[in-house]
């Protein structure tokens, strides 16, 4: 139902988010700079996902909260609530 599509802002796939345990958005990107382009790939030399985890982990602020990543934009869902709710 993209619940977590939309809690996220997520647009993009492969796109990660990570919250905290308060359910605050402390990232929203790429994993890594290994696609800077669509038609490049690349050894990656920056590890975003990484460096957020181990930022909220140790709970020190994410150092680049937001990162823009390549991919696939994600389609919306049919209306939901048109749908069959006990599905």
């Amino acid at each position: 139902k993209h619940k977590l599509v939309r809690q996220a802002g997520a647009n993009i796939t492969p796109e990660a988010a990570v919250f905290d345990s308060k359910s605050r958005l402390l990232y929203l990107g790429r994993v890594d700079d290994s696609h800077p382009s669509w038609t490049q790939s690349r050894p990656a030399t920056r590890h975003d996902l990484r460096d957020a985890l181990d930022a909220a982990l140790a709970g020190r602020p994410v150092p680049q909260p937001r990162t823009k990543a390549v991919g696939c934009y994600i389609s919306p869902l049919p209306n939901e609530s048109t749908k069959d709710s006990t599905r």
